[in-house]
């Protein structure tokens, strides 16, 4: 059920420039009777969003300041630091980003008093919610857990020169566990496909007759890969961050099975014996035979990514997570 503000109320969207989810959660706001000001910041970095914050001198005409990105959550928080009215909502609250977090106990202790300004805390990982609860010392009842959700934009596999033979892929950045990737490719006897960032090669440098490794790919090509792969991968180097939600709603939306890392911050995505097979972090004959397992049982590939593929289409579009961030806002004022 939607709810919808009485008379309506005012909200400030915060939000990242190249956040195409914006868009769905303004109109899933005024579906609910809100009236929307979108306020994106381009190019984001962490100053350039405290400046853009600070500037404005509107944010008292506001019922709600929404900001849907780590930093510029804080620094809404900060600019209304002294002020009881608007509130503040914290939206895709995640660990995309460095921690504000210094390890020197008075100046955690100030970070974390200005995080206590906002109202609410809308995560997309239940294990996040205990993450920050604990690290930034905020109230654990501030947190709304929702699944991320989003839209498939346009691809085609016939403009990508994919593999001849049957293949995996892993796409991801911050997290991910290449070697073990390349390593349990190369003892399954499949090919596979790495897409990362340049970066990410530079900290872990990999090399597989196997693999093809490529960086800084465009969204639309990473589609095409997992499209024409028969399993998607995947694999993180520690259970302590984020670990792929975009890669993963991703392969279910295309109907892949998956072979993921079995620990908390994708359970609520991925479930073993469900969508994927679950593995052990870094166990490199663990992923080598659920490869083989998904390459030589046909049958049991289709049935994880059909389950997938349904659950994503019913939980995880635009249209779905923007309803249930919406409806988590119109909890927030009429409390």
């Amino acid at each position: 059920m939607t709810e919808k503000m009485a008379g309506g109320g005012k909200v400030l969207l915060l939000y990242r420039g190249d956040d195409a989810g914006g868009d769905g959660f303004k109109a899933a706001l005024e579906k609910r009777g809100w009236t929307v000001t979108k306020a994106p910041v381009s190019e984001f970095a962490p100053l350039q969003g405290i400046w853009e914050v600070f500037r404005r001198r509107d944010l008292a005409e506001y019922d709600v300041i929404a900001a849907a990105e780590y930093y510029l959550a804080w620094a809404t928080c900060l600019r209304l630091l002294l002020s009881k009215k608007p509130k503040v909502a914290a939206l895709t609250f995640n660990q995309s980003r460095r921690l504000l977090l210094t390890h020197f106990r008075p100046l955690d202790w100030l970070l974390n008093r200005i995080w206590r300004r906002s109202s609410l805390f809308l995560v997309h990982s239940r294990d996040e919610a205990a993450l920050f609860a604990r690290i930034h010392d905020i109230p654990e009842d501030r947190f709304v857990f929702s699944h991320w959700g989003y839209d498939l934009p346009e691809h085609n596999p016939k403009k990508t020169s994919l593999p001849s033979e049957p293949y995996v892929t892993m796409i991801g950045r911050n997290n991910r566990d290449l070697r073990t990737f390349c390593e349990a490719v190369e003892r399954a006897g499949v090919k596979g496909v790495l897409v990362t960032a340049a970066y990410m090669l530079q900290r872990q440098p990999v090399r597989s007759p196997n693999v093809l490794v490529l960086a800084d790919r465009p969204m639309e090509e990473c589609l095409n890969y997992v499209a024409g792969s028969f399993a998607h991968l995947v694999l993180v180097v520690d259970a302590g961050r984020g670990a792929g939600h975009i890669s993963s709603v991703s392969a279910m939306l295309l109907g892949k099975p998956q072979i993921f890392s079995d620990v908390a911050p994708l359970k609520d995505y991925l479930k073993d014996g469900w969508n994927g097979i679950g593995v052990p972090v870094g166990n490199v004959d663990a992923v080598a035979d659920a490869i083989r397992k998904l390459r030589d049982d046909p049958e049991l590939a289709q049935r994880l990514g059909s389950a997938g593929r349904s659950f994503a289409l019913a939980e995880l579009s635009y249209e779905a997570s923007a309803g249930r961030s919406a409806d988590a806002l119109a909890r927030l004022v009429s409390n």
